[in-house]
């Protein structure tokens, strides 16, 4: 569905998101290279409107996995250019608004990565999900599945 392309955006575009939230700019590290965060965001969202049937039109202009061609398409028509645009900026507001929501959680998990180098799942449900305000790392437990794996 849209809703499920619109999600899939949101999430690539999360980590820029939660640099400006937290960090009160963007760097450039969703960005750049072909494949990065950026490039996917942007390609997903010209497949809504270039190849899915999911945005304006119901036109099939490029194959769905024809993501440098959609890029292209997108570059050379200025309308196309402006919905995919406004598309990004729509879901990165989304996700900078999921983040201050979250913000407390966020910051909890961003620690345990700076301490650790890296999360699991079960924690990042675990942070995620607890009815507390703030989970701190030290909180964490093992995980009765994998005791490498924490929960709180």
């Amino acid at each position: 569905t849209r809703q499920d392309r619109l999600d899939e955006i949101v999430i690539r575009l999360a980590g820029g998101a939660a640099e400006e939230v937290l960090l009160g700019a963007r760097s450039d590290g969703a960005g750049g290279r072909q494949g990065c965060d950026l490039w996917q965001a942007t390609a997903l969202a010209a497949s809504l409107e270039l190849s899915l049937g999911l945005g304006g039109s119901l036109a099939w202009l490029a194959a769905e996995d024809d993501f440098d061609g959609m890029l292209a398409i997108a570059r050379r028509d200025p309308e196309i250019r402006r919905t995919v645009e406004a598309t990004l900026q729509e879901q990165t507001a989304r996700a900078r608004r999921m983040i201050e929501e979250r913000r407390d959680k966020v910051e909890t998990l961003a620690q345990v990565l700076q301490d650790r180098g890296c999360v699991s799942g079960y924690e990042v449900i675990a942070i995620l999900t607890t009815p507390r305000p703030r989970a701190s790392p030290s909180e964490l437990t093992p995980h009765p599945d994998n005791p490498k794996t924490p929960t709180l």
